[in-house]
């Protein structure tokens, strides 16, 4: 339990979600206030959903806080980097400006360290809205507050945070800051936190490269092992199995063939003729002017027309001229026993060959 100006301030819980509950008197409170729509019924980014309840004489504010730490909770219990602290102070600025876009008093956001929300894994921050909020402090001394706290219970090892957020301070404790000025700070952060990520990204990559290199390296060798080994086995089996395979014949044969794509314009033509007698004959043209029935006779001349085209374009398509060379190769498997005929074979033509050699000596001689 807790109080937030004219607010009693309670945490609730149920099976689906955790909540913030404002709670003040019905007579205190108009809730048919328009900032109340606008929180309600637009998720804004960088805001805490809200809902508003109505309970006899009680008006409830309800936040969804389901997933979310407050900045309390996680500054003493977490390490703050230079990306954290920007992030928050950069968003805290865009939160400021879309209030002034959807008509809501910059007054009602809530800068105090129990009620400013964030995302554990990210720091992406979210802020409390509270419409009609009583206040004491106006939102630059807020501000200033916020600043001192994250400098006196911040932990940080980066020299770059502690600079940083005494630059910062030194800047908002001079007269009139304004929005403009955290600009400019942040601006100068950003182009720091880039230059740094190029660096770690840089780092990263060649840690990466190095150890896909590694392993890599070693893939290829664990795999010319393995290959080394599969082809010796792979070796000694076809050693032992060529004798009892059949022999494989290949031959290569010559042929005329019409290329592909006569092939294919033969079909595309064929059909664009039929659309042709399909559409002129809807058309009306043959019909007599007279009787409005269909002249035979011109039909007949248009289609020997057409099927004269079309043979002319065939004939001249499937001209031998056309035709192109290609080569086929025939597989013929050999078995043993063909095998053996055939070496039989050469066998006899060599003794008859070795014979008739023999016989032209003879007569020479005679």
């Amino acid at each position: 339990m807790g109080e937030l100006g004219q607010f009693t301030v309670k945490y609730k819980k149920d099976f689906s979600d955790n909540y913030l509950v404002l709670s003040t008197n019905n007579e205190d409170y108009n809730d048919k206030d328009y900032q109340i729509k606008m929180i309600s019924r637009n998720n804004l980014e960088n805001v805490v959903r809200m809902e508003q309840k109505k309970y006899n004489d009680k008006i409830k504010l309800q936040y969804y806080t389901e997933g979310l730490q407050t900045l309390e909770h996680l500054i003493g219990n977490t390490e703050i980097s230079y990306q954290k602290i920007y992030k928050l102070i950069n968003d805290f600025v865009k939160t400021i400006k879309l209030m002034k876009n959807y008509m809501i008093d910059e007054k009602n956001i809530i800068i105090d360290p129990k009620f400013i929300f964030l995302d554990e894994k990210n720091w992406t921050p979210k802020f409390l809205v509270v419409p009609q909020i009583e206040k004491k402090k106006d939102l630059n001394e807020e501000f200033k507050n916020l600043v001192e706290y994250i400098i006196l219970e911040g932990i940080s090892k980066e020299k770059d945070v502690i600079n940083f957020m005494n630059v910062l301070n030194s800047k908002i404790n001079s007269k009139n800051y304004t929005i403009n000025d955290l600009e400019y700070i942040l601006g100068k952060m950003s182009k720091k936190i880039k230059k740094q990520n190029n660096i770690d990204r840089i780092i990263e990559n060649e840690k990466t490269h190095q150890k896909d290199n590694t392993e890599h390296y070693k893939k290829i060798n664990q795999s010319k092992n393995k290959s080394h080994n599969h082809n010796t086995n792979n070796y000694v089996k076809s050693q032992k199995k060529s004798n009892d395979k059949n022999k494989i014949k290949i031959e290569e044969k010559e042929i005329e063939v019409y290329p592909t794509t006569i092939k294919v314009l033969v079909p595309i033509i064929q059909i664009l003729l039929l659309g042709i007698v399909i559409s002129i004959l809807v058309s009306g043209v043959f019909d007599n002017e007279e009787t409005g029935e269909l002249n035979i006779i011109r039909i007949i001349g248009f289609l020997c027309i057409i099927i004269s085209v079309d043979i002319y374009i065939l004939i001249k398509l499937f001209n031998e001229k056309n035709k192109v060379k290609k080569i086929l190769q025939i597989q013929t498997e050999l078995n043993n026993d063909n095998q053996e005929y055939h070496e039989h074979s050469r066998m006899e033509k060599s003794r008859m060959q070795q014979k008739n050699s023999k016989d032209q000596i003879i007569d020479r001689m005679n």
